[in-house]
């Protein structure tokens, strides 16, 4: 990566190139929302205030959607755009399946995501191509 600095303008603009393939292949695999299959968050008051200021930017949506965050939740494609940023910013951990069941989402650290799929009837071709154009990798 040529000695990049990650300046907060690198971290957003790497957020936002990982929400927009996340979002492409949910449309891709023909996803209207996403269930939370798995999840974990910091509870403690002290780590949330922290979270709050550091990591969400006293933001009211971020919060929101941190705090009523959790197990078998129900979220539409506008909301798990939220749903992302607290799992690539590590304020939560979770696994995220489409309603249809055809596409998992996983979240590791350092801007880790897998996607799983339960089926090989998809355009995988379109797949790859919204990985690489956005700069992300396939590992």
């Amino acid at each position: 990566m040529r000695n990049l600095f990650l300046q907060k303008k690198n971290t957003l603009e790497t957020e936002g190139r990982y929400i927009k393939v996340i979002t492409e292949i949910l449309r891709l695999c023909n996803t209207q929302q996403v269930v939370v299959i798995a999840c974990e968050k910091f509870t403690t008051v002290q780590t949330k205030a922290l979270i709050y200021k550091k990591m969400l930017e006293n933001d009211p949506a971020l919060i929101t959607i941190f705090e009523n965050f959790e197990l078998d939740k129900v979220y539409s494609m506008d909301e798990m755009k939220n749903i992302l940023i607290l799992n690539l910013r590590e304020c939560v951990w979770s696994r995220l399946l489409s309603d249809n069941g055809i596409c998992e989402i996983g979240f590791g650290y350092d801007y880790y995501a897998y996607v799983g799929f339960s089926t090989f009837d998809l355009p995988l071709k379109q797949i790859n191509e919204s990985i690489f154009k956005n700069g992300l990798f396939i590992g």
